[in-house]
């Protein structure tokens, strides 16, 4: 479905998937990594120094491998677990409603309909703009409810999506420092 228009291309989709941002994913494997060698460590440093060495009948070099090898192995484990959840839980953007999707084992959706959003917040910290992600908020007034996009890569972008299946909804911005120019003046100016 893509049609040209002064020599760029202009592709519509009928739906957006959106996940929480990569930076969040790069944190949870490196903090995964720095709990597997703590735990290697304290192990080892109390097997040492208590004396234990001694009184297990296998504790030769090679034992010592298999309890690398068997770290090693949790802790892929424990990566895969990471990766699966960050691929599992995302947003899906279509012109009929918002719908959050997660879990790898049990499946669980939630659903907004577009024709009951009436409000839209976005929100960025200091780090957020810096590695640009942010959370946005849309209320959805006839479950009384607040459904968040949290942390999610991009948010600015996801916000004009909305917009434009949303013309009339009430906008609230809210950023750490100061106050930005919008973006759509500078695109609707070229």
């Amino acid at each position: 479905m893509a049609t040209e228009q002064k020599g760029t291309k202009k592709i519509s989709v009928d739906h957006v998937n959106v996940r929480i941002s990569i930076s969040f994913l790069v944190l949870k494997l490196i903090a995964a990594d720095v709990i597997t060698t703590v735990v290697l460590v304290l192990l080892y440093s109390a097997i040492f120094q208590t004396g234990l060495q001694e009184w297990l009948p296998a504790a030769t070099p090679e034992m010592g491998l298999v309890g690398i090898i068997a770290l090693t192995v949790i802790e892929s484990l424990l990566t895969v677990f990471v990766v699966l959840g960050w691929v599992s839980e995302y947003y899906e953007i279509s012109s009929y409603g918002i719908a959050h999707k997660s879990g790898v084992i049990f499946k669980k959706v939630d659903r907004y309909g577009m024709q009951n959003i009436k409000q839209i917040l976005i929100s960025q910290g200091f780090f957020g703009k810096m590695l640009n992600y942010g959370t946005l908020t849309v209320f959805d007034w006839r479950l009384d409810k607040c459904a968040e996009m949290y942390a999610i890569h991009n948010p600015r972008r996801y916000l004009r999506i909305l917009e434009s299946i949303l013309p009339n909804v009430d906008e609230h911005k809210s950023s750490f420092g100061s106050i930005e120019k919008e973006d759509d003046d500078e695109e609707m100016s070229a």
